[in-house]
């Protein structure tokens, strides 16, 4: 590889990463509300704090960046849904994320996971984020 290629590389690598964060940073402001519903369906709390929803966003999202992310890849067949969390922006856009119970991972939908939101995706989450996720009311508060 000659330098000027490799510092191309350098410079399109940079680039991207900066409308990454750019990116998800206003995806986090953008959010106005953060809904929890239980297994059935079920409200079970809601919040309109910018920042308990920034303090969600970044739990999820610093999980995202630690391990592999699979794009239309299946849950087990066995997991059972614990959690749906629901982000609703001031564009009407739903970005929606299911925690399981007996699996720890989590299914997005609409998340940005690259420069655009991607239709579905789902990653094993550490057992850090995954205890963090498994209470919804201390992420609310």
């Amino acid at each position: 590889m000659t330098l000027k290629k490799a510092i191309s590389s350098i410079v399109l690598t940079l680039l991207a990463m900066i409308i990454f964060v750019m990116n998800s940073t206003s995806t986090a402001k953008a959010a106005e509300t953060m809904k929890v519903y239980n297994q059935n369906g079920k409200l079970v709390g809601y919040t309109h704090k910018p920042q308990a929803i920034k303090k969600f966003y970044h739990t999820v999202n610093n999980s995202r960046l630690k391990h592999k992310v699979y794009l239309l890849h299946p849950i087990p067949q066995n997991a059972q849904l614990k959690y749906h969390y629901r982000l609703l922006t001031s564009k009407d856009r739903k970005i929606d994320l299911w925690l399981y119970n007996n699996q720890p991972y989590l299914k997005v939908r609409n998340y940005p996971v690259s420069i655009f939101p991607v239709p579905q995706a789902s990653w094993k989450l550490s057992p850090k984020d995954y205890q963090k996720l498994q209470h919804p009311q201390k992420l609310l508060s």
